[in-house]
């Protein structure tokens, strides 16, 4: 389930953990440049984003599951420290 991109649904109780990990090589890198580029509305599209990014993390902080980071390659950008902080159980893999 993507958090980021629509809201979380609650935990099933089958769900035991949750393992957070990137897609491809990098864990985070930041904003998505081309992505910020193509907006028509900038400040709406920042708005937008921060907020399923900040329903994501408040989620990860409130969910009975330990979360899991399972950090594969790069971790930068600012969300970076947020999210591996928020992990209860973390290492870089790979």
């Amino acid at each position: 389930m993507n958090c980021f991109k629509r809201p979380c649904i609650a935990r099933p109780p089958a769900i035991r953990a949750v393992v957070l990990t990137g897609a491809g090589k990098l864990f985070c890198a930041g904003g998505d440049l081309p992505e910020f580029a193509a907006a028509d509305n900038l400040d709406a599209h920042l708005k937008v984003m921060t907020t399923h990014l900040h329903a994501a993390v408040s989620r990860f902080a409130r969910m009975d599951a330990p979360l899991i980071g399972a950090i594969n390659g790069t971790a930068a950008g600012g969300l970076h420290p947020r999210l591996r902080l928020r992990c209860d159980l973390g290492g870089r893999i790979g």
